[in-house]
């Protein structure tokens, strides 16, 4: 018997922390069916799961691959950024010699425009000092011969210095249209650096996302698989309770529509109504009353609870057998204790507002097989006893 009172407890706490954590249908469904929604609804989750960490996977190989991506392409901006710098350098030292070039050229011009204006005035004096000195004629034909080999080889290095010049001023050029490249090379691939690591940030953060729903989603399995037992073992103590204590359970039956009400006043929540500001649903009704005023049991059973239960206060549960159970909450005192048996109209404890503010109120629910019924199917028509 004893351990009947245990499992019939513990029944009741698991349908009634069921009704909070899982409001949806816990208080609508036999804990069997509840375990087989549990079930599915695990299942639905771990193949989300599994989605979701193969999404993570490949996610984690494309950062792989444009973490790879941005290092190539840093490398590269290293290797054109030194060919640039190599090519300004160049460009640098080209121009510096095109000015030295420049400037050779210039004196070399000036100098054979020296020579060519002395040559001039030499063979413009030539005729008279053959006259004068017929001995001078030897000396006068060597110089000839000097400055036209003066002439010829500034000429010729006048020649070649424009040569060169030119092949500089080609070269320049080139040069300046490999660097123009390489800029505009450097510019791309900067730009690639920049699209690639904003697409690296975003995958990233997908992926804290992906990681933290991951986790999100396997603490909620783990949740709904200890409710799960906590609904299997529910399950299993109901069906040990159907062999027990028939005949008592049947006298409740047959008092259906005849139940006294448990205490004097108004019914201000009825079965059924939505809870303000929610949406769930009362499954008993709330019976606004004096404080301190008598509760009584509406049918003969047993004390299964009494005790504070969160969201209800000062809680006594009946068992009436054969499934059926009674519940009294928001109670400013409690008068049994688990254990003790009750008779049809007995007081078992004094109305308050436990657990709940405002007025003082009962709150009182039928349950069978743990579900909960209409209380008015079961109580006299009328709103208070006499």
């Amino acid at each position: 018997m004893k351990n009947s009172k245990v499992i019939i407890i513990c029944a009741f706490l698991v349908l009634f922390s069921m009704f909070h954590v899982l409001p949806s249908f816990a208080a609508d469904v036999s804990p069997s069916k509840q375990s087989r929604v549990l079930k599915s609804k695990i299942q639905k989750i771990t193949n989300s799961v599994k989605l979701k960490k193969n999404k993570f996977s490949k996610l984690e190989k494309t950062i792989f691959s444009t973490d790879k991506k941005i290092e190539s392409l840093s490398k590269k901006q290293f290797e054109l950024e030194q060919k640039l710098r190599k090519t300004r350098l160049r460009l640098a030292g080209l121009e510096k010699e095109k000015k030295q070039l420049l400037a050779s050229i210039s004196t070399s011009n000036k100098n054979l425009s020296r020579l060519i204006r002395a040559f001039y005035i030499l063979q413009r004096q030539q005729p008279l000092k053959v006259l004068l000195n017929q001995k001078d004629m030897g000396t006068v034909g060597r110089l000839k011969v000097y400055h036209d080999y003066l002439i010829r080889a500034y000429t010729n290095q006048s020649t070649r210095l424009q040569k060169q010049l030119n092949e500089m001023s080609t070269l320049d050029k080139t040069l300046s249209r490999r660097q123009l490249m390489l800029e505009e090379l450097l510019q791309k691939n900067r730009q690639q650096t920049i699209q690639l690591q904003k697409s690296y940030k975003e995958r990233q953060q997908t992926l804290a996302k992906l990681q933290s729903e991951i986790k999100s989603a396997t603490s909620k399995i783990k949740r709904l698989k200890s409710d799960q037992k906590r609904l299997e073992k529910l399950a299993k103590a109901i069906a040990k309770l159907k062999l027990e204590k028939k005949s008592s359970g049947m006298s409740f039956a047959k008092k259906r529509g005849r139940l006294a009400w448990p205490v004097k006043g108004r019914v201000v929540q009825k079965f059924g109504r939505l809870r303000a500001g929610s949406k769930l649903k009362w499954r008993g009704v709330l019976i606004e009353t004096q404080a301190g005023s008598e509760v009584r049991a509406v049918s003969k059973g047993e004390v299964v609870f009494a005790d504070w239960l969160t969201g209800y206060g000062f809680v006594i549960i009946l068992d009436h057998g054969r499934h059926y159970m009674s519940l009294y909450g928001h109670n400013q005192q409690l008068l049994l204790d688990v254990g003790d048996k009750v008779n049809e109209n007995q007081l078992i404890a004094l109305a308050g507002n436990s657990g709940r503010s405002g007025k003082p109120a009962l709150y009182f629910e039928i349950r069978y097989k743990g579900k909960p019924v209409n209380p008015a199917k079961w109580i006299v028509a009328r709103k208070s006893r006499r």
